[in-house]
């Protein structure tokens, strides 16, 4: 009788081998993890520390951090280990940067067969079972990243993490009722993951227009919190990144958005970050990832005040079937009250028929074709960080992620409203680790 532990040992299969998209994979096995996690700037003056919940240790390499058997698996855009082969709960994904690095000498590993990783945001030390696997370990890894996108032979402009991308389908979106309708043309058609990453959501915002100005009459069919449940229910994973506020300051109440999401399915995890109690800075960023092959994004939340049309109206009385373009929060105007009471969408701020309402423009990209795969990275990177406590556990309910590519490479022509000529399908993302420019 076939032992289907070695079996599987010998293949090199365990219960995740087949779910990493067109990500080719190179080599799995088991490896032993000597020490190292990773950096964690919530660390503060200390700096780097290895989130020891034994010792609450500050610095990367922990003395009492006893090493343990993971299986690992490698692929063309990261590496990850597993408690064992039959598990499918990452404890760790390490993605192949301009900063990854492999060296496999005692002075770096301090271990005999040892091997040393590290990337712009972790490090850690392993231990071959001999110098042989240990070899075949490096060799390996080492040709993965030469092979990948993030590798030093990849020309990345201005310092940016990514390359530049050809081939890209790109189309304009000006102004937030556009927008809104292209999320939720995208949401609805959403058959696999959605990827959502917010300065502020409100998840009661509608995404159609014009809505009636009655709450009771209106269509509740394009409001975000009920397109995303709908979603969800036919097997959707949707994963959404807040910015946690600092509410004296500004009056988000991401905290009531996460409630109301999580609320909606299993299917719907929430992270907000940072995880400091007070923080002097925001994660800005305004990103929709549908299905591993769509991306919006630009600088328009998908919360109240963010739409407006072309027209830029000041005033929106209902129309003769009682409709307006701007319900409830929507009519605002920060230059007379600032935005108070969020939780409660229908709440007026201003006086519809004697105040105006402030304009808002702001535009948006609507991308598909290779450009999508650097949008993935960096959102997986960044919800890998946010999930993680200051004490190096991960917050209840939330697992790592590890990024699934489609290949999209088909080039299509879209002519620019405002040019009337062909956008340039050259597209480069330029984000760097922990900023954005």
């Amino acid at each position: 009788m076939i032992n289907t532990n070695h079996f599987k040992d010998f293949c090199e299969y365990s219960k995740i081998s087949f779910t990493f998209g067109d990500a080719k994979k190179y080599k799995e096995g088991y490896l032993w993890k000597v020490k190292g996690k990773r950096y964690r700037e919530e660390a503060g003056y200390f700096g780097r520390y290895c989130g020891c919940l034994k010792c609450s240790c500050l610095f990367s390499s922990c003395c009492c951090c006893n090493s343990s058997r993971y299986w690992f698996i490698l692929t063309s855009d990261f590496i990850v280990y597993l408690k064992d082969k039959e598990s499918n709960v990452i404890e760790e994904i390490m993605l192949f940067d301009t900063s990854f690095n492999i060296c496999h000498e005692h002075k770096y590993t301090g271990e005999s067969n040892g091997i040393f990783i590290k990337n712009s945001y972790a490090e850690i030390i392993l231990k071959a079972k001999d110098e042989i696997e240990q070899m075949i370990w490096v060799k390996t890894i080492k040709e993965a990243f030469r092979e990948s996108d993030w590798s030093t032979k990849m020309v990345k402009p201005f310092g940016s993490f990514a390359p530049e991308r050809l081939s890209n389908y790109c189309k304009e979106i000006i102004d937030g009722k556009d927008y809104f309708e292209e999320v939720y043309d995208a949401l609805k058609n959403a058959k696999k993951v959605v990827y959502i990453s917010d300065f502020w959501m409100s998840p009661k915002v509608y995404l159609k227009r014009p809505v009636a100005l009655d709450p009771n009459l209106r269509d509740q069919s394009s409001r975000l919190d009920v397109v995303l449940k709908e979603i969800a229910d036919r097997g959707v994973k949707v994963y959404v990144l807040l910015y946690k506020e600092v509410p004296f300051v500004c009056p988000l109440n991401s905290k009531y958005a996460k409630e109301v999401l999580i609320s909606l399915s299993p299917n719907i995890k929430v992270a907000r970050h940072p995880n400091e109690l007070i923080s002097f800075w925001s994660h800005h960023e305004k990103i929709l990832i549908i299905d591993n092959e769509l991306v919006l994004i630009g600088g328009i939340d998908l919360s109240f005040g963010r739409v407006d049309t072309k027209e830029h109206p000041l005033f929106d009385y209902p129309d003769e079937n009682g409709l307006v373009l701007f319900p409830g929060q929507d009519y605002f105007n920060e230059r007379i009250k600032n935005f108070e009471k969020v939780d409660k969408p229908d709440y007026s701020h201003i006086d519809r028929y004697s105040q105006p309402k402030l304009p808002w423009h702001d535009l948006a990209v609507k991308l598909k074709g290779p450009i999508v795969k650097d949008f993935i990275m960096h959102f997986i990177q960044y919800w890998n960080h946010a999930i993680i406590n200051i004490n190096g556990s991960l917050k209840d309910g939330l697992n790592f992620l590890y990024p699934v590519f489609c290949e999209s490479t088909e080039t299509q022509e879209v002519t620019s409203k405002l040019t009337k000529k062909p956008i340039s399908q050259k597209v480069h993302l330029l984000v760097k680790v922990g900023k954005c420019i």
